[in-house]
């Protein structure tokens, strides 16, 4: 399984006129997907983004910057 842009699939459709497809994309069950911020852009990342490794404010663990957990939270633009 795999998740995808169903608005922007919809989209390409119409712009071939498949409104039989549109129909079923419409009608797919939608997943309940939650967000996960990487430890590279969250807040509590100590480090530079461009410092090859991540350490967690909350914990003090290093970690690999793709890594992630449940109280990762985008930092905001332009801050630290």
């Amino acid at each position: 399984m795999r998740l995808i842009d169903a608005d922007a699939l919809v989209q390409l459709l119409d712009e071939y006129d498949q409104q039989l497809m549109i129909g079923w994309v419409e009608d797919a069950p939608t997943i309940d997907a939650v967000p996960v911020v990487r430890c590279r852009e969250c807040k509590h990342n100590a480090q530079p983004p461009d410092k090859g490794f991540a350490q967690c404010e909350l914990d003090a663990l290093i970690r690999e910057p793709e890594f992630w957990c449940r109280a990762g939270q985008r930092r905001e633009a332009g801050g630290a």
